[in-house]
């Protein structure tokens, strides 16, 4: 979970991304904004923060009529604190890092269910076949593992064939999956590896 004063900050920043990056316009609405972290937050919650931005000063609301949707842009106060903070991606991997040192193996053998659980468990595949396809296809990303690769692979490979089962213990995934996370996670902070690890971590807390 974001907190909301991280959230504030990473809303401001992804209003200026959207500003030079994707814009044709001075000012947008609410969803060429949402595109830059829809994975994190909602289109209302998105809406709702801008306001409050607006409120400190730090975003401009132009809206035509009562019937219009309102338009956003980076006030010039805002686009000082803007490019004073990591770019909103670098700010979501590093909360993702927080989050994946924080997991721990549930307490209790809670049994999952995958009919029960399979749309969340559809998303920890998908998100995993992703992770694999780095690791697998990179060369990079396979260069800077070196030995390690074909552990990482075996590792997640494992975590997958959890999933599969109809049912599992849920301290049998987070055991294999957390501490490979952890370590791509630290290995490749900031990156797309990263940030598929955050991801992972979120989607695992849905099952706790």
């Amino acid at each position: 979970m974001i907190k909301h004063d991280l959230a504030k900050k990473m809303i401001l920043r992804a209003t200026y991304e959207a500003l030079v990056f994707d814009s044709e316009y001075e000012t947008f609405d609410v969803e060429v904004i949402h595109k830059r972290v829809s994975d994190y937050f909602s289109a209302g919650y998105v809406r709702r923060v801008l306001n409050i931005l607006a409120e400190d000063g730090l975003i401009s609301v132009d809206q035509y009529d009562e019937y219009s949707s309102p338009h956003y842009t980076v006030s010039d106060t805002g686009i000082v604190e803007a490019e004073s903070l990591q770019s909103t991606r670098n700010m979501a991997a590093s909360v993702g890092r927080s989050d994946i040192e924080q997991v721990a193996v549930p307490a209790s053998d809670r049994i999952v269910s995958s009919q029960d659980n399979s749309i969340a468990l559809d998303e920890i595949r998908e998100e995993l076949d992703q992770l694999r396809s780095l690791v697998s296809k990179d060369n990079t990303i396979g260069d800077q593992l070196g030995d390690e690769k074909e552990i990482v692979q075996d590792e997640l490979s494992h975590a997958v064939a959890v999933i599969e089962k109809p049912k599992f213990r849920l301290a049998s995934l987070i055991g294999w999956l957390v501490p490979v996370l952890r370590f791509l996670s630290k290995r490749f902070a900031g990156s797309a590896v990263d940030e598929v690890a955050a991801k992972l971590v979120g989607l695992l807390e849905k099952l706790l």
